[in-house]
């Protein structure tokens, strides 16, 4: 692959005959036209609520409407546009 040059077709470099598998050009080989005796999976158990729920909002700080990791990580800056953001500035 490293020799096709970009925006060439692949067809040029690459039979796809040689990749194929059965008598029909079909990517999947040959298929078979007959019901297979597969059985239908056994009912699934549902998924626990608490893991699907949505992860908890973070702890806000009532003083400054910054959360711990806003307060210890954006300058002074920062958390003004942040609270600007939020519609408490």
């Amino acid at each position: 692959m490293s020799q096709v040059p970009l925006g060439e077709s692949l067809g040029k470099y690459i039979n796809i005959n040689n990749y194929l598998i059965g008598d029909r050009p079909s990517l999947l080989g040959p298929r078979s036209e007959a019901p297979t005796n597969v059985q239908p999976l056994p009912l699934q158990p549902q998924p626990d609520a608490q893991i699907v729920s949505k992860p908890p909002m973070p702890m806000m700080n009532q003083q400054t409407g910054l959360t711990a990791t806003e307060t210890g990580l954006l300058s002074d800056a920062e958390k003004a546009i942040r609270l600007r953001q939020q519609g408490l500035a």
